[in-house]
């Protein structure tokens, strides 16, 4: 029975787990945590797994923080290049692929059961149709998926699309902002760091690029310690709607949005009406967004179940294989 080693990489932790694919079906045979900045690559990282584990896998698929080129992958916030032709090499691998880790996400999500998802409208999916997914962590990620026989997921780039104020408060913010990075990204908002770049302007303070406060900036405003982080809070969930109901429209989403990130599992169940707000307001297509279901993805996991699905389709499946464009993830 083929065995899969899929990651989940992020720029916080970092997610190795190996499966058995039985009778086309993933089983979980070991997983292991690992803090990423502790590395200083990530083939250090395999290193350490192959060491303590001794397992020997030949297939693999790595979810990525970053666009996948040539099978390549330049990490967004970490300081690593992963090759997956020097992964082959190194590891002995028969097959290695890259995948960004919001293509690995969206691969997830059609194999979970309904009780890792919380509703956050009364809208109801279309079946067979567009859906989009969005999820802010230590970093933005963006994809979208399109039914062809089955889903089939395309990657996308768009968190490092231009933040786009809609009111005198954001553009205060966008210009705030611009005087330290100069090209103000959606990431610079919708992020850890990016909701402790809104706690700084609030506060009229510098911006420190390794600063990331997110946590206690959450947790002050859930328990209402702290009037600036309750603000800012406020602030993120109102972009976040925004730009989630951009990416419906960008992408006709009527199959449904779909948000992951412990920062929406935490934070939108709660403020959801401020959310909802923002992603129906879009003058006039508020009627559109409004028939759009907006899913909140409760399992953490999704991004590694993911990678190895699409592993099992991409490896083991020739009808997926013969549908599947040839392009990066």
């Amino acid at each position: 029975m083929p065995l899969i080693l899929a990651s989940d990489v992020g720029g916080t932790k970092t997610i190795l787990a190996v499966y058995n694919l039985k009778d086309g079906k993933l089983q979980l045979l070991t997983k292991e945590k690992y803090k990423s900045k502790a590395y200083k690559s990530f083939e250090e990282l395999l290193t350490n797994f192959f060491t303590t584990t001794k397992i020997i896998v030949s297939t693999a698929v790595f979810g990525v923080p970053g666009p996948v080129l040539n099978n390549t992958c330049k990490a967004a916030n970490l300081p690593w290049f992963i090759d997956a032709k020097k992964l082959e090499q190194k590891f002995h691998f028969q097959r290695v692929k890259l995948a960004n880790d919001f293509y690995a996400f969206g691969s997830g999500v059609e194999l979970l059961p309904p009780k890792d998802f919380t509703k956050l409208n009364n809208a109801t999916p279309c079946e067979k149709k567009t859906r989009a997914f969005i999820g802010a962590g230590t970093g933005l990620g963006e994809a979208y998926a399109v039914w062809m026989d089955g889903y089939h997921v395309y990657s996308s780039e768009g968190a490092h699309a231009d933040f786009a104020p809609r009111n005198d408060m954001e553009i205060a913010l966008l210009q705030f902002l611009a005087k330290k990075f100069g090209h103000v990204s959606i990431e610079r908002l919708l992020s850890g760091k990016g909701l402790t770049n809104i706690y700084r302007f609030l506060r009229g303070e510098e911006i420190n690029e390794n600063d990331d406060l997110s946590i206690k900036i959450v947790q002050h405003a859930l328990n209402n310690k702290d009037a600036v982080c309750k603000h800012a809070v406020d602030i993120f969930t109102s972009i976040y709607g925004a730009e989630a109901g951009n990416l419906a429209l960008r992408t006709k989403a009527i199959g449904g949005i779909y948000i992951g990130g412990g920062i929406a599992r935490t934070l939108l169940p709660k403020n959801k009406k401020l959310f909802l707000n923002a992603f129906h307001d879009k003058g006039r297509l508020s009627y559109l967004t409004k028939q759009i279901p907006v899913y909140i993805v409760m399992n953490p996991e999704t991004g590694i179940l993911g990678a190895a699905n699409y592993a099992r389709k991409y490896f083991f499946s020739d009808t997926f294989q013969q549908q599947e464009y040839s392009m990066d993830l």
